[in-house]
């Protein structure tokens, strides 16, 4: 890989925005983690205190809500938040790889600088 000028260098500005981003989809992915554990323990709230839910009149066990309630939810409420949350966990992983490429780039501008100047002394 040849770095022929400095305009294929990532601009720091690009860099202050992938940066920016990563923080904004950071702050989502967690608000949607943190909603998530909060739906998932009512779930548990309802489904143990609920007798509709109840199993030969007891509570269903908590292997039995992890099996059949906790991943979709009652009805499956809980599917579209947990979709929500693999699309932002994609855009985030997606913007952390192009700040890292960008990283990379300056890395290799800096070693082949380095290189040149080794060969002109």
């Amino acid at each position: 890989m040849t770095i022929t000028n400095e305009s294929e260098l990532p601009d720091f500005d690009e860099m202050i925005e992938a940066v920016e981003k990563i923080k904004e989809l950071s702050l989502r992915r967690a608000t949607i983690e943190l909603s998530l554990k909060k739906e998932e323990a009512e779930l548990v709230r309802t489904v143990t205190s609920d007798p509709k839910y109840f199993m030969n009149g007891k509570a269903p066990s908590m292997s039995y809500i992890e099996g059949a309630y906790k991943y979709t939810g009652i009805d499956n409420c809980l599917l579209p938040v947990r979709s929500s949350l693999i699309e932002v966990t994609a855009e985030l992983e997606c913007e952390k790889a192009k700040f890292y490429l960008m990283k990379d780039k300056l890395d290799i501008w800096r070693t082949i600088s380095a290189n040149e100047r080794a060969t002109l002394l």
